[in-house]
């Protein structure tokens, strides 16, 4: 697993002897636009003539955040829907429903604040 920074949309707690994953929803729905945007199509041709070569990013894709998340739920007993908000207005939802329909089928428990 990798290490988490300040930024990160999952936070694992241990709450009441229960391990609990938080997941801002808002966050992940920025991290959803970026994983879209930001993700090169080609690779870009560089002619060192003009100047420096164009920033490579690299950012996870829409695939990644999803099998990432869906690894933290085999880990917790909870999933806490942090902003739950943003599932209405997003395309957070539609990301989130599979996952989350196989969490609780496997016995895992939501909550959303």
């Amino acid at each position: 697993m990798t290490a988490m920074n300040r930024r990160d949309f999952l936070c694992l707690r241990l709450a009441h002897g229960r391990r609990v994953l938080e997941v801002s929803c808002q966050s992940l729905y920025m991290r959803l636009i970026d994983a879209r945007a930001l993700r090169p199509e080609s690779p870009v041709d560089f002619d060192p003539v003009f100047g420096e070569p164009p920033s490579l990013v690299e950012m996870p894709s829409v695939d990644d955040l999803a099998a990432r998340l869906d690894r933290e739920l085999r880990d917790v007993e909870t999933l806490k829907l942090l902003e739950s908000s943003w599932l209405d207005a997003t395309e957070v939802s539609s990301f989130l429903t599979p996952m989350v329909s196989r969490f609780e089928a496997r016995g895992g428990r939501v909550e959303r604040g």
